[in-house]
C-alpha cells in the first residue's frame, strides 16, 4: 500500500512465526538496500475487521483488552 505520512509504504504479508517474518524482512531490506531508509515490523495479534466483515467474537476482544 502506498501511504501518506511518516511511511511511505506498508507491506502486508503471513508468516508462521515471527522468526520467519524477521527472516522476510532482512531479505527485503537487502534486496532494496540504500532504498529503505527505516523499517518497522508490526504484528496483528486479532483483527477487528476484515474486507469489512466485522469479527463475529467481537465481544470477547473487547473484554481481553
Amino acid at each position: 500500500m502506498f501511504t501518506h505520512g511518516t511511511f511511505d509504504w506498508v507491506i502486508c504479508f503471513k508468516a508462521k512465526d515471527m522468526k520467519q517474518a524477521k527472516k522476510f524482512c532482512d531479505v527485503v531490506n537487502e534486496i532494496y538496500w540504500g532504498h529503505i531508509g527505516e523499517m518497522h515490523m508490526l504484528e496483528i495479534l486479532f483483527p477487528i475487521r476484515i474486507q469489512g466483515i466485522l469479527n463475529p467474537d467481537i465481544q470477547k476482544l473487547k473484554e481481553f483488552l
